[in-house]
This record gives structure tokens, C-alpha cells and sequence, in this order.
């Protein structure tokens, strides 16, 4: 039980400084100008805040059945290579389409 709270206070940890992190980068007039010419509506700050629960749901049940049919270890490994992956298409991103895709990568 203790383990178990353990984690669900770190999955709370973590999507708070996901949040602290976007906010911080969604204030940057830099952002603005490389992803959308320098407006966001608020229609898109809110797919940039929002679609990470999509990823999560999406992410779940992936991630589920990879540890039951491969094992922890193997589940870890492609989970590592699914935000790897999602970290380089937020860091290289210069529209809001490839930004949005990685922040549901991200999140999976």
C-alpha cells in the first residue's frame, strides 16, 4: 500500500512540473514567434496544456500490456525511447502541429 501511494504522489509530482514547465515555456514571446508567428489563441494554449491526458490514456494501457507480454525491464526500455523521442520533436519543432504531436508523445 505504502508503495503504492509512493507512486501516485510522484505521478502528481510529475505532471505538476510538466505544467510548471509549459508554463514557463508558453510565457517565452521566442515560443510564440517560431510556433505560430507570434499568435496562440487560447483554442491552442489549452491543446498545448490539455493533450497530455490524452497521452495518458493512451499510454496506459500500452504500457500495461508491454510489461505483461515482455516484461518490466522491456516495458521501461521502450518507454525511455517513447520520450526520447517526443523530447526531440518538442525541442525541434518549428510549427504547432509537430509541438502538439510530441506533447501527446510525451505523455504517453
Amino acid at each position: 500500500m505504502t508503495v503504492a501511494v509512493l507512486l501516485l504522489a510522484c505521478t502528481f509530482f510529475t505532471y505538476g512540473y510538466d505544467g510548471g514547465v509549459i508554463n514557463g515555456v508558453l510565457a517565452l514571446p521566442g515560443f510564440h514567434v517560431l510556433i505560430k508567428n507570434g499568435v496562440l489563441s487560447a483554442g491552442d494554449i489549452s491543446l498545448i496544456v490539455g493533450l497530455p491526458n490524452i497521452g495518458v490514456l493512451l499510454g496506459v494501457p500500452l504500457s500495461a500490456f508491454l510489461a505483461e507480454r515482455y516484461g518490466r525491464r522491456w516495458a521501461l526500455i521502450v518507454a525511455a525511447v517513447i520520450s526520447a523521442i517526443a523530447g526531440v520533436l518538442q525541442t525541434a519543432a518549428f510549427n504547432f502541429a509537430t509541438f502538439v504531436v510530441g506533447r501527446v508523445i510525451a505523455s504517453m
